[in-house]
């Protein structure tokens, strides 16, 4: 990772997120954007806004902003040792997904990092509704860290697999050269539907020693059972560091965290979440 985005409202939570991505990538030379977004009153964007040559009352409008990023920033570095980053603070006057995409297609942001607060009500999926328009919406990777997680080194990551998932898929390169440069142990978990070991199960054991070494990994093989359970269980009863996940599609998505009868994996998932959106 070079390039990364943290995503910031200046809450505990996108605070923790962003000391967590620190310490997880310390030691990288890395470029850090922290973008805060001040969401329009009206209908008018940060371009419209400065379009309309009333620049003063854009900057007005945004100097808190600007100012608390850079107390934020004085903060970060006083006290993580991040002599390798570089930080470049952004405030924009714009609906979150559109800043974030703009500040992704400008700077070649290969990461996007969230600070997550929960379940919002009953019917809402995992992390508050901002995270999951992120996941719906950009095709980049984003690492989603829930409140209060500390960081951890990635002794255990979880990785689990839907029956159609290809191990040879574009996307899943880019989770094996994460888990080769900052993982020590993969646990992938293939879910097979109704019984049936599938052709892809069955060649997974030869890709992956071939795709993961010197990575050590356990394999597993779970039938006719929904993912969320899968993986609810499992972070019960292991200690996980870091679930990964490749998505495909936004139905898919909710069926993780949704899944046909519960919603416990979404209440109850304590640590980050890794997506690779495909």
């Amino acid at each position: 990772m070079k390039n990364i985005l943290a995503l910031t409202d200046f809450s505990p939570s996108s605070i923790n997120a962003i000391k967590y991505a620190l310490k997880l990538f310390e030691g990288d030379s890395l470029s850090f954007y922290i973008l805060h977004c001040k969401v329009p009153d009206s209908t008018y964007s940060t371009a419209e806004v400065i379009a309309s040559g009333n620049v003063s009352f854009y900057d007005s409008l945004l100097k808190v902003a600007k100012d608390n990023l850079d107390a934020l920033i004085f903060d970060l570095k006083q006290n993580l040792s991040i002599d390798s980053i570089s930080f470049h603070p952004i405030v924009a006057y714009d609906n979150l997904i559109d800043a974030a995409e703009n500040v992704i297609k400008t700077n070649n942001i290969e990461l996007s990092v969230m600070g997550t607060n929960g379940v919002t009500n009953a019917k809402e999926v995992v992390f508050g509704s901002n995270t999951v328009k992120m996941i719906r919406h950009i095709t980049d990777p984003i690492l989603a860290v829930p409140l209060d997680f500390k960081f951890r080194q990635l002794n255990n990551i979880a990785l689990p697999l839907h029956d159609f998932d290809k191990l040879s898929d574009q996307s899943f390169k880019g989770i094996v050269d994460f888990i080769k440069q900052y993982g020590e142990m993969v646990h992938v978990l293939r879910i097979c539907p109704e019984q049936v070991v599938t052709q892809e199960a069955k060649n997974d054991s030869k890709v992956l020693n071939t795709l993961l070494s010197p990575v050590k990994f356990h394999y597993h093989t779970v039938q006719n059972v929904p993912l969320n359970h899968v993986v609810d269980c499992f972070i019960q009863t292991h200690d996980v560091d870091l679930i990964m996940l490749l998505v495909k599609s936004e139905s898919i998505f909710e069926r993780f965290f949704t899944g046909s009868s519960t919603t416990k994996i979404a209440n109850d998932l304590r640590v980050p979440l890794l997506v690779f959106p495909n």
